[in-house]
């Protein structure tokens, strides 16, 4: 269920979004850890595509990168866009919904792991989201958020 009132996206996320991921040491270690954790679970390499949907300004996908696995990170805003093309991830500053989904289905642009981090309650349409991430995940893909550590640092 998703109430109809919402603050408009790009109020939310315009071109002073101040908040950047990489800024926490103990986030960045747990996103390191975690592609590692997904790395040696599923046997990403350099086939694969790794897709996050508001990407931030790389911190996770820096780390993928790092293994030589391709990635494409999604982010509206444009000042942690920027930080994430800098590094080196190829990043679309772009909201995404199901056109977006098939413009890189179009592209034969799928996800093996699709990635999302506190990013669905900021979404307007809930529907058009989850579907275009049907769309932007191969078949046989694996989505996931991460999930937070534990007190003992446990994923």
């Amino acid at each position: 269920m998703q109430v109809d009132e919402y603050q408009k996206s790009d109020a939310l996320f315009n071109n002073d979004y101040a908040y950047f991921s990489s800024f926490s040491t103990t986030w960045l270690a747990h996103a390191k850890k975690y592609t590692e954790t997904m790395i040696g679970r599923f046997g990403f390499n350099e086939s694969s595509k790794v897709i996050e949907i508001a990407s931030n300004d790389g911190y996770l996908l820096q780390y993928f990168k790092e293994k030589n696995v391709p990635v494409l990170g999604v982010e509206p805003t444009a000042s942690t866009a920027k930080v994430a093309i800098e590094k080196g991830i190829e990043t679309v500053q772009q909201f995404f919904g199901v056109a977006f989904a098939k413009d890189l289905a179009a592209k034969c642009i799928q996800a093996d792991l699709l990635l999302g981090n506190n990013v669905l309650a900021h979404v307007p349409d809930i529907n058009d989201f989850v579907q275009g991430m049907q769309i932007a995940l191969k078949q046989g893909g694996n989505y996931h958020g991460i999930p937070a550590p534990d007190a003992a640092g446990r994923q």
